[in-house]
């Protein structure tokens, strides 16, 4: 094993003399091996050794135990060790994320606190790097997501990424390493768990080198994701003009997996993540050669038939003074994200926008309210809940007429103390939605829809 760490750390230049490297230590048979193996080499390669370790306090006192355990390792091997600990339980649920991807977030980010001056070097093998593939292949992914678990990454290197797990437990065998066992690691409590248990042994069956087949897999396709973001990083840079618009022509003369790329970096630059569902609205948008994008509160992608380009959110067309009577000014929410109204009349509304593509696949499993959403794109200025009145017209989607909710009241049968607590939409100076009339038959959802606005009425 230690001819395989030497031989990753030189073909990928993870260290160089005068080095710090810190060995991201959790306690178990991966970072135990990866720390002694480290320790082996500094001295041959020239460089000095630390160690890292977060307390999770996720299993109580087996949390504790493991901390105590890595102190006592890195005393007696005298490698200095700096320690954290965070409530990863209580941080999670005050963001709104998963347990894993908090407690993903919170390590990384303690690792560059103390590691950004040097390389920090974590546990992660082969075997972690073909079970990453898999579970990519499984949630869907890009072509980045099949190149698997990268060697390095900026100050973030993987010694052990051409070991599998099975050599890193015969090397602590060899060599007397006592590790500690996380206990979730027995369960199928997690994705990673239930894949590692169940399906990883069926295909080790099929192939007993699988691990070595997905690595090898994963480097080639890196090699071709490299090559493709280059050609990306060239063409955009062709394509930029005065202000950093891109012509919107020659952009569209570009194969779609640069197009792609070239918009994925755009939101790159400005500190933006990136996901398929955003990067086909950006697209769709740049095709139609007009309209935006809205991106977050403050930034936005705006198209013209000639170019495009990420700038401030600007002001829009129609700014109407509120409606007569009580009413509630609303914002759209963001791509994927849920507002919700104050109560009126003992009523709330939420407002949710979906991709399309989602609003399709959903549209019949939600059937109150789903079928009538709204296109995003074709709603400006300032929107309004309020209560109806009777002179009140919309023009229902489908129905081929406008009539006023008096009529449609009369023609439904709905009772007067119900008319009096109806809410609708306005904006841009009509009606645009009405309940249970639905759209407005000029912001009505299409074929050709990019984002989906749904509203729901809630009573209290």
């Amino acid at each position: 094993m230690n001819r395989k760490v030497m031989a990753c750390i030189r073909q990928h230049g993870m260290i160089d003399p005068g080095d710090v490297v810190w060995a991201a230590l959790s306690g178990g048979a991966d970072s135990v091996s990866l720390l002694h193996v480290l320790a082996g080499l500094r001295d041959s390669l020239g460089f000095s050794l630390r160690a890292l370790h977060l307390n999770h306090n996720l299993r109580g006192a087996e949390s504790r135990r493991d901390e105590l355990f890595v102190r006592r390792l890195c005393a007696e091997m005298n490698i200095p060790l700096r320690v954290g600990s965070v409530d990863i339980a209580r941080a999670a649920k005050a963001r709104g994320l998963s347990v894993e991807t908090c407690a993903r977030g919170a390590r990384y980010a303690f690792f560059q606190h103390h590691g950004k001056d040097g390389k920090i070097a974590t546990a992660h093998t082969l075997t972690d790097n073909g079970e990453t593939i898999l579970l990519n292949l499984i949630r869907g992914t890009g072509l980045r997501g099949l190149c698997g678990i990268p060697p390095v990454r900026g100050n973030i290197i993987r010694p052990l990424l051409g070991c599998t797990r099975r050599e890193v437990e015969d090397y602590c065998a060899l060599h007397r390493l006592r590790y500690v066992t996380d206990s979730t690691n027995h369960t199928d409590d997690y994705t990673r768990n239930r894949l590692r248990h169940r399906v990883m042994p069926l295909l080790l069956e099929e192939n007993s080198r699988l691990e070595e087949s997905l690595g090898q897999m994963g480097e080639l396709l890196r090699q071709d994701a490299d090559w493709l973001d280059a050609q990306a990083n060239r063409a955009g840079k062709t394509l930029a003009s005065a202000g950093n618009r891109l012509n919107r022509r020659a952009f569209l003369s570009l194969p779609p997996p640069l197009r792609f790329r070239v918009l994925r970096n755009l939101l790159g630059e400005a500190g933006l993540g990136y996901d398929h569902p955003r990067l086909e609205l950006m697209a769709r948008a740049v095709e139609r050669g007009r309209g935006g994008v809205r991106l977050t509160k403050r930034l936005e992608l705006r198209v013209t038939p000639e170019d495009f380009a990420l700038g401030p959110v600007g002001p829009k067309a129609h700014r109407l003074p509120p409606p007569s009577g009580q009413s509630i000014q609303l914002s759209l929410p963001l791509l994927g994200e849920t507002s919700e109204t104050p109560a009126l009349s003992g009523k709330k509304v939420v407002l949710r926008v979906i991709d399309a593509i989602k609003y399709k696949e959903t549209i019949n499993n939600c059937e109150n309210h789903l079928k009538k959403g709204l296109d995003c794109d074709k709603i400006e200025g300032h929107i309004f809940i309020r209560h109806a009145r009777p002179a009140d017209k919309i023009r229902p989607a489908g129905r081929g007429c406008t009539k006023t909710h008096k009529n449609l009241w009369s023609e439904t049968g709905i009772s007067p103390e119900r008319r009096r607590q109806w809410l609708l939409l306005e904006g841009m100076g009509r009606v645009l939605w009405s309940e249970i009339f639905g759209p407005d038959e000029s912001v009505a959802a299409g074929s050709d829809t990019p984002r989906v606005l749904t509203i729901e009425v809630v009573e209290e």
